[in-house]
């Protein structure tokens, strides 16, 4: 990426009197930068939000975004109990065989998972068309619930460490298998 600066130059021309007076510098008037705006966090397009603990960080990075799509299509998918739109796109074969087969169950057995799901973003580095993510989970917000919406299972209550890889395809991120990787230090989401 292109990097621009921009620079302001002010010249100040001195305005001599008739009696070898110099006229005083006019005060100037600056304008503060602007700071940059973040983007609001939105919502999930199927009924399931991954919300982003340090969104502010990672507002603007692409693989983020498209790991919180990707990941908002998964979990859309398990409570429409159908595989939404996005999930073929967003979803590598890997990934989308174990979403349809999660699906199939949860429409069996009526399973969903919770509406929010609260994940914090470690680290994001992206090399050409791939990006690695190192993601913190809350757990149970990234569990599966019975018929009756509660948690299947005794859930410890957690951030769940993961290594998660987009690959870059017809101009999306596609979620590739993740990978668990231990717990992160912290207490429940705010």
């Amino acid at each position: 990426m292109i990097g621009v600066a921009a620079t302001l130059l002010v010249g100040m021309a001195a305005c001599g009197g008739s009696d070898g007076d110099k006229a005083a510098p006019k005060p100037t008037k600056t304008t503060p930068s602007p700071t940059p705006t973040i983007p609001a966090q939105p919502k999930g397009a199927f009924g399931m939000t991954v919300e982003i603990q340090n969104w502010d960080d990672y507002a603007t990075d692409p693989a983020v975004l498209g790991y919180k799509r990707a990941s908002e299509a998964s979990g859309g998918s398990m409570n429409q109990h159908k595989l939404v739109p996005d999930a073929t796109k967003l979803l590598s074969k890997p990934v989308l065989r174990l979403v349809s087969g999660n699906v199939a169950s949860g429409k069996k057995l009526r399973w969903s998972v919770p509406d929010v799901a609260h994940i914090k973003i470690v680290s994001s580095r992206t090399r050409g068309s791939e990006a690695r993510l190192v993601t913190c989970q809350w757990a149970p917000s990234t569990d599966v619930l019975d018929r009756n919406g509660k948690l299947l299972g005794k859930v410890k209550r957690e951030w769940r460490k993961y290594s998660i890889t987009l690959k870059l395809k017809a101009g999306a991120w596609v979620l590739q298998p993740i990978k668990h990787v231990g717990t992160c230090p912290g207490g429940a989401p705010q």
